[in-house]
């Protein structure tokens, strides 16, 4: 098997920050919302470019691929007159460094190995500039490009594309965020189902309060829920010790935010409060992590009094109605009180 080569891309890009407004300085955001926008050549983008639809692929995030498409884009491309200004959204397998980007003269150099970068929108229009379709045409291209996203924000960006501009029907949806059956992505998985478990039972606190493809209300976007469970505080890893079902994973995680809700009456699900936004709920999780942490040391420990827990938390000297500290340091701030809190009584 011949080994891939980098692909050396160096170009004039403007850097995007899409970012809640107390976030503007959380340089941890990069990796979720923040994006490149540059042109590339069609010759050079088809090179690094990953096709992957569900159709092609167990990993795949795209809509089914359709030949016709291709070929009646590619007539397009033949044409006298053909342009393309719309984006082609990618995403760069791997996490943003500073020196990939020369601030001062708005310089983007990296070296991207060839069929690596998945393609989030725009395959067909890609595609069709392979040369039997587009009889050899090469334009520049308008490339919006992330870096280092994970398959839940990839789905969501996509499927939220195409919701506003064409509807998507809703057996696409689920299937896009059922992700696969790939044992390397079964955390995934996992974490999807217990999400929508949560969401979905009656006498849980996310019942109905998940915003499922990131839209409309709720305390927690679909996607940042299955991504803080599955990669970011690898929730999922530390539920798997003891080989438990899906419903008895979902159960451990419905049992600490109940006993969450209960300990914070007038907090939880209140807009007023950063309990109601990410930044509590990040904090949370890590709380949650600490927990099963500290259960798995004492392995006597099998099911977990999470009200105890909870009620210390609440006694913490945290003030939940400031919403001063926004982003991953908020975040940080909030859980260190709580596990300072939960320190002083030796519960961790």
């Amino acid at each position: 098997m011949l080994d891939k080569q980098n692909i050396r891309i160096e170009t004039v890009a403007i850097k995007v920050e899409q970012r809640p407004k107390e976030s503007l300085l959380d340089e941890e955001f990069q990796n979720d919302t923040d994006f490149f926008v540059f042109s590339l050549s069609s010759e050079e983008l088809l090179k690094i470019a990953k096709f992957l639809s569900r159709a092609d692929s167990s990993l795949g995030v795209q809509r089914t691929h359709k030949e016709e498409r291709d070929k009646e884009i590619g007539s397009f491309i033949s044409s006298e007159h053909p342009f393309f200004p719309n984006t082609i959204i990618i995403n760069i397998p791997y996490l943003f460094k500073e020196e990939f980007y020369d601030t001062g003269k708005k310089l983007l150099k990296v070296n991207i190995e060839e069929n690596s970068a998945y393609i989030i929108d725009g395959q067909h229009r890609l595609k069709a500039f392979a040369s039997k379709y587009s009889k050899g045409m090469r334009l520049n291209l308008v490339v919006a490009a992330y870096f280092g996203l994970e398959l839940p924000t990839m789905a969501e960006i996509f499927t939220r594309i195409n919701y506003y501009q064409k509807p998507v029907s809703k057996s696409l949806v689920y299937d896009l965020l059922d992700f696969n059956r790939d044992p390397e992505f079964k955390k995934y998985r996992e974490a999807h189902e217990i999400v929508t478990y949560l969401n979905e039972k009656i006498s849980s606190p996310f019942y109905s309060n998940v915003k499922i493809l990131g839209i409309g209300s709720g305390l927690i976007s679909q996607a940042a829920f299955v991504e803080a469970l599955a990669s970011r505080y690898h929730i999922i890893e530390l539920l798997n010790v003891n080989n438990s079902s899906i419903k008895e994973k979902a159960t451990v995680v419905d049992l600490y935010f109940n006993a969450i809700r209960t300990s914070f009456k007038k907090e939880w699900a209140n807009p007023n409060t950063i309990l109601s936004r990410s930044v509590g709920f990040y904090a949370l999780i890590k709380i949650l992590r600490l927990i099963l942490l500290s259960a798995q040391e004492k392995k006597n420990e099998k099911i977990i009094d999470f009200s105890k827990y909870a009620d210390v938390m609440k006694n913490a000297e945290v003030d939940l109605e400031d919403k001063s500290a926004g982003g991953f340091k908020g975040v940080n701030i909030l859980a260190e009180r709580f596990k300072s809190a939960l320190v002083q009584k030796s519960l961790l």
